[in-house]
């Protein structure tokens, strides 16, 4: 019942990962909702030019795939079931899975190291497996913007840093990814631009050099960059 976010501006772009960051409860998440079309918002979002109060569901999920913090899947449907309901958008529920379908379904669990799960029931897996079980079923819609939200929450350091460069590769593919992050040393490993929330307003929007400063950081983190060039990080002295 009250404002979450004003006053953002902000255009993502093919072959790019824009992360967002923020201190907890700065909006992040709340922004992908809105763009997603959960989240009530005034001002206007466009999907490839389009307003999206134009498109219908199924035209929203060809243009974007969303990877939520949690799933709210309860149901015990196998992993290769759950990827595959990631085409509904190219194909409709009632259709029978086509050649293309199953090769993207394919190529999404390989990519996302989930393949050896194909046959599990989601539900029984670990709250990592999931969420690589979530990207995978966003790969498989093939959309050309990713919206990630803290895609690498519970995931061991390998199959992280496996993500990140996932990631890195799809932008290069020509994908328009925006991803929040927690941990900055991610944000400074894939990110090109980084979008900084504090406030509930855009506080600083450029690349990780500009944004991962000292200036940046102590406002919004009360944080700031340990000296010598790596990105450690030490509570900022009081002004």
């Amino acid at each position: 019942g009250r404002p979450v976010l004003a006053g953002i501006h902000l255009l993502a772009a093919h072959g790019e990962v824009l992360a967002l960051i923020g201190p907890n409860g700065a909006g992040k998440s709340s922004l992908l909702g809105a763009v997603i079309g959960r989240v009530p918002h005034a001002g206007t979002i466009r999907l490839g030019g389009v307003y999206t109060q134009h498109l219908d569901a199924r035209q929203r999920a060809r243009r974007l795939a969303y990877v939520p913090q949690r799933s709210a899947l309860r149901a015990s449907l196998s992993v290769a079931a759950v990827v595959a309901a990631g085409r509904f958008a190219r194909q409709g529920w009632l259709a029978r899975i086509s050649a293309a379908d199953r090769a993207a379904v394919d190529t999404a669990l390989v990519r996302t190291d989930c393949a050896g799960l194909a046959e599990r029931a989601f539900d029984q897996l670990s709250f990592g497996e999931q969420q690589r079980v979530l990207l995978a079923r966003a790969l498989a819609t093939d959309a050309p913007l990713l919206l990630l939200d803290e895609p690498a929450a519970g995931l061991d350091p390998a199959h992280a840093l496996a993500l990140l460069a996932l990631v890195r590769s799809l932008a290069d593919e020509g994908r328009a990814v925006v991803i929040v992050l927690h941990q900055l040393d991610q944000v400074a490993r894939c990110a090109d631009r980084v979008a900084l929330l504090h406030g509930g307003r855009l506080l600083a929007c450029g690349s990780p050099d500009e944004v991962l400063a000292a200036g940046p950081l102590r406002t919004a983190y009360g944080v700031e960059p340990v000296p010598g060039g790596a990105l450690g990080l030490r509570l900022a002295a009081p002004p």
